[in-house]
């Protein structure tokens, strides 16, 4: 994922997917270099229209920034997402419903190197549940400084960045499990754990009901879908 190779030619869409701000500008900045250097036509955003408030600052912002870096508003398509919680799951279904719907059959996606095991595992989920024809393709975003702290995973995960990539393969691998219970009273064990060691608890207390719902609903493809995945995609 972190070293993937697009085939030659262009590619129509790009999908960025949402981070916090603090994390933003890594997918916003290689979103547009790859779009000013011709690798695509079109860049994806998602559009929350539910009543999720993530970590997510929400399109309006996302386009501001895009326009700051020279992207027209017409290369730019918004993704509705309608259901009441956005997590890195739901917004990978809504891009491959999105995808499917008009028939589009190859699509770059653009995230933070730390975010990206889950990102691309939550996006073949979707392809193997609505549309398994559709090739995904990584690219990773502009790194940022790691030892800089910053805010990830619907505003509750915080830390220097080098410190979320363990955090998020361990929400990865709890997420792959088969039973919903089981990845509900994990999740949550972790999430108390954490509230413990850095003494926000009464905060993290009053998001529980929203850090609960962000727990992924189907269980995360496994790896060895995933590379069964890119060995199709890539062997025709």
């Amino acid at each position: 994922m972190l070293t993937d190779r697009l085939p030659p030619g262009t590619f129509a869409s790009v999908y960025l997917f949402t981070e916090t701000p603090d994390n933003q500008g890594s997918v916003l900045k290689r979103g547009a270099r790859l779009f000013h250097a011709g690798k695509a036509s079109r860049l994806l955003l998602i559009d929350n229209l539910g009543g999720s408030k993530p970590g997510y600052p929400g399109a309006p912002p996302w386009l501001e920034q895009l326009h700051e870096l020279k992207i027209p508003r017409e290369r730019i398509f918004l993704i509705p997402f309608k259901e009441p919680v956005l997590h890195t799951l739901s917004e990978a279904f809504a891009m491959v419903r999105f995808a499917k719907e008009r028939g589009w059959m190859k699509i770059i996606i653009v995230f933070p190197s730390f975010h990206g095991a889950r990102c691309f595992l939550s996006v073949v989920t979707g392809v193997l549940h609505l549309y398994p024809e559709l090739r995904v393709y990584c690219q990773v975003g502009i790194t940022q400084p790691w030892h800089e702290p910053a805010v990830h995973s619907q505003n509750v995960v915080r830390g220097p960045r080098k410190e979320l990539i363990v955090g998020d393969l361990r929400r990865t691998i709890r997420y792959q499990r088969r039973s919903k219970l089981l990845r509900l009273a994990t999740d949550g064990f972790m999430f108390l754990r954490a509230a413990f060691r850095d003494g926000t608890l009464r905060e993290k207390l009053r998001n529980l009901s929203n850090y609960a719902k962000q727990g992924s609903p189907v269980p995360l493809c496994s790896t060895d879908d995933a590379l069964a995945y890119l060995e199709w995609r890539d062997g025709q």
